[in-house]
């Protein structure tokens, strides 16, 4: 139950940094880097700003390729509605219009 409580509250971001990428890098769709605080306890950095394929926005958070290979996450939103919580404060803090 105390999970269930935790994801009904979205978490507040504050402190946002954006560091723009090269125009070689921009060309590949990778926008910049991004880093801001959580709720006040934790900050992540290395976010980056990314263009997809079919044109939209999203984020792509921070991984480690393992000494076997595979892509370990170092921090994620667990759910749909927290990624959608965590897009929708970095876009509005970086004045980004992800429709656009």
């Amino acid at each position: 139950q105390e999970r269930d409580q935790e994801s009904m509250n979205p978490p507040t971001l504050h402190d946002f940094r954006f560091t723009a990428a090269g125009r070689a890098e921009q060309k590949t769709g990778l926008l910049g880097w991004i880093a801001f605080s959580v709720n006040g306890h934790f900050r992540i950095d290395g976010v980056t700003l990314r263009r997809t394929a079919d044109g939209r926005l999203a984020l792509a958070f921070p991984a480690r390729i393992a000494s076997d290979g595979r892509k370990r996450s170092v921090v994620w939103p667990p759910t749909e509605e927290a990624r959608t919580a965590v897009e929708q404060q970095v876009f509005s803090a970086l004045h980004i219009d992800p429709d656009a």
